[in-house]
């Protein structure tokens, strides 16, 4: 059951190939966590915010259980990152850059106070 001060999306389910994806709103959230899972050696999730919801650009979120601030992640799949201080964006994307040798599948949740 989804926690009500909570939105879960779904923005890749087992893609094969590089996609821009789809903008999700994260305005008067308090944090948003970007779960990566899947089966390819290695993928590249690019992380992007924007103030209006149009015009988006290169934001950092930290992966969970270490001390690694990234724009993107690279590392495959088994990772979860989070954005800590939504301070004014309206929106988040997370363009699924490349894939290699199987499928990802990127999950966002947005939590609100």
């Amino acid at each position: 059951m989804e926690n009500t001060n909570q939105h879960t999306t779904v923005l890749y389910s087992n893609a094969t190939i590089a996609t821009p994806g789809a903008p999700v709103n994260i305005y008067a959230a308090d944090k948003v966590t970007v779960q990566v899972i899947g089966t390819s050696n290695s993928s590249t999730v690019n992380f992007q915010g924007s103030l209006d919801g149009v015009n988006f650009a290169p934001i950092e979120l930290n992966k969970l259980g270490d001390s690694t601030v990234a724009q993107n992640n690279t590392a495959g799949v088994g990772e979860l990152w989070q954005l800590e201080e939504v301070g004014n964006l309206q929106s988040f994307m997370a363009p699924l850059a490349n894939i290699t040798n199987g499928a990802v599948t990127v999950i966002v949740i947005v939590n609100y106070k």
